[in-house]
């Protein structure tokens, strides 16, 4: 969920600098949000916030393409845990 919200953030910047519109109260309160440093984001240039916008939608598809086997094992942890918890078993 992070990973897509930081692809919007970049976008929303990276959109605000095209149009040489100040940042709207939204983007601010996301890069807050995200742990952004808002200053710092604003500083940068067209082609940096391009950048971070690919390396953005990089991290997205990563996280999407992963989502179901990080599921799978949270489950399995998560079984363990109780299993441990109420038996005294552990499956390893």
């Amino acid at each position: 969920m992070i990973a897509g919200q930081k692809l919007h953030f970049w976008i929303a910047m990276l959109s605000s600098k095209n149009r040489q519109m100040k940042p709207s109260q939204t983007i601010v309160s996301r890069a807050n949000t995200l742990n952004i440093d808002y200053l710092w984001a604003k500083e940068l240039g067209k082609k940096q916030a391009r950048k971070l916008i690919r390396v953005a939608r990089s991290d997205l598809w990563d996280v999407q393409t992963n989502a179901t086997q990080e599921r799978v094992e949270w489950l399995e942890s998560n079984t363990r845990n109780i299993t441990r918890a109420e038996s005294g078993l552990d499956w390893n």
